[in-house]
């Protein structure tokens, strides 16, 4: 429900509220503000916010809300207790212009009242937005911001004010509370519904269940035959299928399946072994039916409170609210040189902040780690596509001498250098930046003989 520019107008006209002092400001909910005001009378002016429950209008005194939201903690610290100078409609954009004062403060409010984007904000004298109901920067709502009106349109439409029993801000706040009762009554179907899908869902369960227990009759008949398996040790040989058994209680002949490829005291033990497993299987779903139970019992109780507790008051496990869509981890990205050889990543870190990041965002536990020895350098990381798939070692003698190359030994032409995985690399107490000590490390030799025209066909080649 959305007014028109006429609508607002006349509303403004019945409210008159020019002289009033604001008394109180409740936010009884994030779309919902009211602004209790005394001009020879009290009233309360409503800006319902939500959509479609946008307007403005006299309403009785809100309920207060659990806790104090932040917008309406900053309207009681600068709006409360002011004088209303000036209230009336930004042409016909239907935009109320709120002018308070205080102190010989002088603070403007501005409403607009559009489908989708109604909004409270707050500036001073000279438009610069203090505070907003909703922020919104991608639209320049936001606190430091320059407020500007929306251009006037020459010529706007005339709509006719809907049918109603005067005055308008009355009938406007009925029809307004008639269309939340509707809302909230269906929103209680709503929960009373997801309520029943958890009571039909466990009832499923509990049904699934106990056809899955295990019988008495089954873990005894196990035991049976196990026993009958011990007396008749003397009738068993390597290989034999079944064995054919006489039960001297029941005078009858049994037979008694066996493996054959496993021992007579396997073949015993199996049986023993799956009636131990029936009787745990039955003890633990017997003690998981007993908890659906209870839990029904309890969905049962929370739905006889339900019926009288206020829509707001309903817990959210109830109100069956949909979790906003977990947002993919965006990959880590590096700036500092990269190669690619015959297949495999090689990432070179140039600085301290480099290699940290190349050591925290980049590398992997089994990604293997280079670096020269004895001489300060850059880290160097080969990543690895799977634990199952080992590098080369052509691979690493490569990433060897670019380790060597970038390091204060690249003057010497040849040199050892540090090789481990990321996952041995330890980090000294208040270590210094981007530095690691290795752990489990081997030892390579390289020469960079050839490592200027090797580079070249790396990045020219790919190889």
């Amino acid at each position: 429900m959305t007014l028109n520019w006429k609508e607002i107008d006349k509303i403004v006209e019945e409210i008159s509220p020019q002289g009033a002092q604001i008394q109180e400001c409740i936010q009884s909910n994030i779309h919902s503000i009211y602004l209790q005001c005394y001009k020879k009378r009290e009233f309360w002016i409503r800006f319902q916010l939500s959509q479609p429950l946008i307007g403005i209008c006299e309403d009785k005194k809100p309920s207060k809300p659990d806790y104090a939201q932040r917008f309406q903690t900053f309207l009681r610290a600068n709006i409360k207790n002011s004088y209303i100078e000036t209230f009336n409609q930004y042409g016909k954009e239907r935009v109320i212009e709120l002018v308070c004062v205080r102190k010989n403060k002088r603070l403007t409010c501005i409403i607009p009242l559009w489908a989708g984007k109604a909004n409270f904000i707050v500036c001073d004298e000279n438009l610069l937005i203090l505070e907003a109901c909703y922020r919104k920067p991608q639209q320049g709502v936001i606190a430091g911001a320059t407020y500007s009106f929306p251009k006037q349109s020459e010529s706007i439409p005339a709509k006719d004010i809907r049918p109603h029993d005067p005055p308008l801000s009355k009938y406007i706040a009925t029809r307004i509370r008639k269309l939340e009762s509707e809302k909230k009554a269906s929103e209680r179907i709503q929960i009373e519904n997801n309520i029943n899908k958890q009571l039909t869902y466990r009832q499923s369960l509990i049904t699934k269940k106990e056809r899955q227990i295990p019988s008495e009759e089954h873990i005894t008949h196990e035991i049976y035959l196990g026993n009958m398996l011990l007396m008749h040790r003397a009738d068993w040989h390597p290989g034999l299928e079944t064995l054919e058994a006489y039960d001297p209680e029941s005078q009858t002949k049994i037979s008694i399946p066996l493996d054959a490829h496993l021992s007579f005291k396997k073949n015993t033990e199996a049986y023993f072994n799956r009636s131990r497993k029936l009787k745990s299987k039955q003890k633990n779903l017997s003690l998981q039916i007993t908890t659906l139970k209870k839990e029904i019992e309890a969905l049962h109780k929370d739905m006889e409170q339900i019926k009288d507790m206020p829509a707001t008051h309903i817990p959210k496990k109830y109100q069956g609210q949909k979790q906003p869509p977990r947002q993919p981890k965006k990959s880590p990205t590096y700036s500092g040189k990269r190669y690619k050889i015959e297949g495999f990543d090689v990432y070179v870190g140039r600085d301290a902040q480099q290699n940290e990041k190349l050591i925290r965002n980049i590398a992997r536990g089994n990604d293997i780690w280079l670096h020269a020895r004895d001489f300060p350098g850059s880290h160097v990381i080969v990543k690895r596509a799977s634990r199952q798939n080992p590098i080369p070692k052509k691979i690493l003698s490569i990433a060897a001498q670019i380790a060597l190359f970038f390091s204060k030994g690249r003057n010497n032409g040849r040199g050892d250098v540090y090789m481990c995985a990321v996952k041995h690399l330890r980090k000294k107490k208040h270590g210094v930046f981007g530095q690691y000590i290795p752990h489990h490390e081997e030892n390579i030799f390289v020469s960079i003989s050839d490592i200027t025209s090797l580079l070249t066909d790396i990045h020219t080649q790919g190889i």
